[in-house]
């Protein structure tokens, strides 16, 4: 739909001030293939063409939108491993490894990841152990040395 030389999105309603812009709103703002998306449930349409743009080249799935085709090829793990798989340089780029267990992961995999990786914690856990004797050791140093001190003292006196 246009409006004075002004262009309306028909998914959100957003106006744009050239159609450019409202193409390029319409291919790549979330909210906005979100709202495609679900459209899209409403009306399936069963084109060739489409029907290749929607479907992963790395592993085949069918996707109803660019937007869930996107999220597939830069989130699902068996995906990512068929692109590391392959050197796809587009993908490899984006991963992120692991300097604890050097396993790599999507962005917003890696976050949850990182809160978990049973071998960060592990070192973390080690160096923990480890201060803490240290800790121990120098308290017990210290405390010899306060004691010999006293008695340096002591004597000194007497």
């Amino acid at each position: 739909m246009k409006i004075n030389s002004m262009a309306q999105c028909n998914f959100c309603s957003n106006i744009f001030g050239d159609i450019k812009m409202l193409k390029q709103h319409q291919k790549k703002t979330k909210y906005c293939l979100k709202i495609q998306e679900l459209k899209a449930k409403e009306k399936p349409e069963d084109t060739e063409k489409e029907n290749k743009e929607l479907t992963c080249h790395f592993c085949s799935k069918q996707f109803k939108t660019k937007y869930l085709l996107y999220i597939h090829q830069t989130q699902a793990k068996y995906c990512l491993k068929i692109q590391e798989s392959q050197n796809s340089q587009q993908i490899i780029s984006l991963l992120i490894t692991c300097k604890f267990c050097d396993k790599k992961f999507s962005v917003s995999s890696y976050a949850k990841h990182n809160l978990t990786c049973k071998k960060k914690m592990k070192i973390f856990h080690e160096e923990i152990i480890r201060k803490d004797e240290e800790i121990s050791r120098l308290k017990i140093e210290k405390s010899e040395e306060i004691t010999r001190l006293k008695i340096e003292k002591a004597e000194e006196i007497s």
